[in-house]
């Protein structure tokens, strides 16, 4: 048996919509953006709707008259068919009722031919009278699917903190499609809850959230060293975040150091983190990324510009380095393409990467090949749970997934848009030299949804002197322990397993890099016809089973 191991971040894959759709499947966005999130240790999560204003103290209570967020009913309009992660302090979205009433918990009314974008949305809150009150929660799913809501959360903002005071997890719950989930503090009379917790405790001036992703302080794996609550100081050594400046160079004047929560625009500047002694934000280390306005669409087998990364690698001292952290980046008014019909994804999509700086020791030999001393660095973009679906004329939809596929060089002053992707010429790992800015464009792809263990790109079989010779190659390979090779006499035969201990991986698990296999079937006889099976194994015991081919031993 041969192996050999393909390093690139030029992955190939292939989306397909359900036979008979009239899709082209061309995909398009407006714009996108990208902001850094916390440095090793939790992630604040995507506020996906609000109610209220995070990072906000209103006194008392957001609205006016019988529309307040204090002893109230708020009901979302019917006409309102996606979530707002901005909230809003007037309310506009919502009708009121006052004193707080509790009759239309669980059947939200909906007008779905009023709108068009798909969302998971808050489209109840109460308020109640008490100390403390019967307050309740309402969430309707307009995703036009199942939506299991384990990564959501609901949070609580007490007296405008711009980190959560309360998180409740939502795990092992699911919104069935267009329909409602009540959550309440008490057992309310008339009201069917899907869940009482008695966590669920907010007054008028509390921002209430629908979260995605939250992760609290906590000591994971290798990355996160900084326990305890949010709020309290990240883990790497005199962070700092800024936006800006605009222009191709983030290293240019014109940047100003901002709260890790307000990273967003103005559109076209740069969101940077950064870190070490010197104190001067130009002299530290870090990351910076620039999202970009797009004009052009993309079929479901070809790269995307996602944006402009830099590593800005000055030579600091920090006595906690700066190890791991998130980009979310957003991608604006998504079209589906031609055959496309409502509802439309979000006009706002939220992903998050999780992004390693892997800061290497000046040291001879390097980790990095082919860097001398002193040793390049390198940065590391994760998969992410990044899915959105179409649908399409006849009834069909098609789930897609947002991978990040690799790098491609440019300098300082580069622009993005005049390069073109090379998937030969493209970088899993963003390689960065000492002592300087590093800039690459970072390309995206469509991809299928509902990956196994192995996204396989191809099998194949071939007669050759020694034998039959399998093949196949992978795009990724999330959480794979390794692969089994089987043979059967015909379609309906015994299937023999051939390799004597399981084929292990050539990447390791959980990355957004393929590789190449080969296996010789010496026992294979002469003018026989053979299947073959492969079989990937994944972490927590999935077999998935992939073929046959057929082959004629010559």
């Amino acid at each position: 048996m041969r192996k050999k191991f393909l390093f690139t971040a030029g992955i190939t894959f292939s989306v397909m919509l359900l036979l008979f759709s009239s899709a082209s499947a061309a995909i398009s966005f407006v714009n996108s953006e990208g902001v850094w999130g916390r440095v090793d240790d939790g992630y604040d999560g995507i506020v996906f709707d609000v109610v209220g204003v995070i990072d906000d103290d209103p006194g008392n209570y957001w609205g006016t008259g019988t529309k307040t967020t204090q002893d109230d009913t708020l009901t979302r309009i019917a006409t309102v068919c996606t979530h707002d992660p901005d909230g809003d302090e007037d309310l506009t979205d919502w009708t009121g009722q006052s004193p707080a009433v509790y009759t239309g918990l669980g059947s939200h009314t909906f007008v779905p031919g009023a709108c068009s974008y798909q969302g998971l949305f808050i489209s109840e809150y109460i308020e109640g009278t008490g100390d403390p009150g019967d307050d309740a929660i309402e969430i309707y799913n307009n995703m036009g699917q199942d939506v299991d809501l384990s990564p959501f959360s609901i949070q609580i903002f007490n007296n405008g903190s711009a980190t959560p005071s309360v998180n409740i997890p939502l795990t092992g719950y699911t919104i069935l499609k267009d329909s409602t989930f009540v959550i309440a503090r008490v057992d309310i009379a008339g009201v069917t809850e899907d869940w009482i917790n008695t966590s669920l405790s907010f007054t008028g001036n509390d921002a209430v959230a629908l979260v995605r992703d939250y992760l609290a302080d906590a000591v994971i794996g290798d990355y996160w060293w900084n326990v305890g609550p949010d709020g309290e100081s990240d883990g790497a050594t005199g962070l700092v975040y800024a936006t800006g400046p605009t222009g191709l160079d983030p290293t240019a004047s014109g940047w100003s150091l901002v709260d890790r929560l307000e990273q967003n625009p103005p559109e076209g500047d740069w969101n940077q983190i950064r870190y070490g002694s010197p104190s001067d934000f130009d002299d530290k280390s870090g990351l910076a990324f620039q999202g970009i306005n797009n004009d052009e669409s993309f079929k479901e087998d070809n790269a995307f510009l996602a944006g402009k990364f830099c590593h800005v690698n000055n030579p600091i001292n920090a006595s906690n380095s700066f190890t791991y952290t998130n980009l979310t980046l957003d991608l604006y008014n998504v079209d589906c393409g031609t055959g496309a019909v409502a509802p439309f994804p979000p006009q706002r999509m939220t992903f998050v990467y999780p992004v390693t700086l892997a800061e290497t020791t000046n040291a001879y030999p390097c980790t990095y090949p082919p860097s001398n001393t002193p040793c390049d660095d390198a940065v590391q973009f994760g998969n992410a749970a990044a899915e959105f679906t179409c649908f399409y004329e006849g009834n069909v939809e098609n789930t897609y997934t947002v991978a990040i596929v690799g790098f491609m060089d440019i300098s300082l002053n580069g622009d993005c848009n005049d390069i073109v992707y090379d998937a030969e010429a493209a970088k899993g790992y963003f390689i960065s030299q000492e002592g300087s800015t590093n800039c690459g464009c970072l390309f995206a792809m469509v991809t299928e949804s509902h990956p196994t263990a192995v996204e396989l790109i191809s099998f194949a079989a071939e007669s050759i002197p020694e034998g039959v010779k399998l093949t196949w190659e992978t795009a990724t390979e999330t959480d794979n322990l390794g692969f089994n090779v089987y043979r059967s006499e015909s379609l309906v035969g015994e299937k023999i397993l051939l390799n004597e201990n399981l084929i292990p991986p050539n990447v390791p698990p959980g990355s957004p890099f393929g590789a190449e296999y080969e296996f010789i079937d010496s026992d294979a006889t002469g003018f026989q016809t053979y299947f073959y099976w492969l079989e990937d194994i994944d972490v927590s015991g999935v077999i998935t089973l992939h073929g046959p081919v057929e082959v004629i031993r010559q």
